[in-house]
């Protein structure tokens, strides 16, 4: 099978990717091992070139071959997240020891300033309850006379005029 830019194009392969392939073959390019080895160290997009270049019978072959090939990366990929976080453990026990420490020492340091704020704030804080307390009330009883006034209404009324 030979990939050519006028392919990729006819295919709706993007100008960027076909700018890059035209770069390393101008003249369009054999499909071997070493070309689909170097069409991946340029970054073309292998997996749009499965969908759009390969026939359906093809594409099953690679989805097979490609199946395992992820499989045993996955595994390789948790084998080394394993060894990663092993290795960090470490470091990461005496960061999370030296933040527990700086915490103890900020809330040491801010608890004059948060008693102090808690005494400023009190006066406004009884002020607003008790304001909030008589408009609760307020609203609460406009509230009643409005279910008053609703249950009271019948559709005769209605006809009255009287809404």
């Amino acid at each position: 099978m030979k990939i050519t830019c006028e392919l990729l194009r006819e295919k709706g392969g993007s100008c960027e990717q076909v700018e890059r392939f035209a770069g390393e073959w101008p003249d369009g390019v054999e499909v071997t091992y070493a070309n689909c080895l170097r069409a991946a160290e340029l970054g073309l997009d292998l997996n749009w070139a499965v969908k759009h270049l390969l026939s359906a019978a093809q594409r099953k072959v690679y989805n097979k071959a490609a199946e395992a090939v992820l499989e045993v990366y996955n595994e390789a990929v948790e084998a080394a997240w394993e060894v990663y976080n092993e290795a960090v453990a470490p470091a990461r026990e005496v960061y999370n020891e030296a933040v527990e420490a700086a915490l103890e020492v900020y809330n040491e340091a801010i608890a004059p300033a948060r008693e102090v704020y808690r005494e400023a704030i009190a006066p406004a804080r009884e002020v607003y309850n008790e304001a909030i307390e008589a408009a609760d009330k307020v609203y609460n009883e406009a509230l009643a006379l409005a279910f008053f006034n609703a249950s009271q209404f019948s559709g005769r009324d209605r006809a009255a005029g009287e809404f």
